[in-house]
């Protein structure tokens, strides 16, 4: 259930909030490059852990 709260989060949260796109200045933008990158390596562990569930160790 986590997760897919998180992945709900996540898709808003890379389209809205790390718009590099239309940013002017170079360090900004590449700044904001490096954390939608992040979030979207966030959102696919999150597709992962989806599919495969917790593992042996969940409570």
């Amino acid at each position: 259930m986590g997760a897919l709260l998180q992945f709900i989060f996540l898709i808003p949260t890379i389209l809205v909030v790390n718009r590099f796109w239309g940013l002017s200045d170079k360090q900004q933008r590449a700044m904001q490059r490096v954390h939608f990158n992040k979030n979207l390596s966030l959102l696919g562990v999150t597709l992962m852990i989806l599919y495969l569930g917790s593992g042996p160790f969940s409570l």
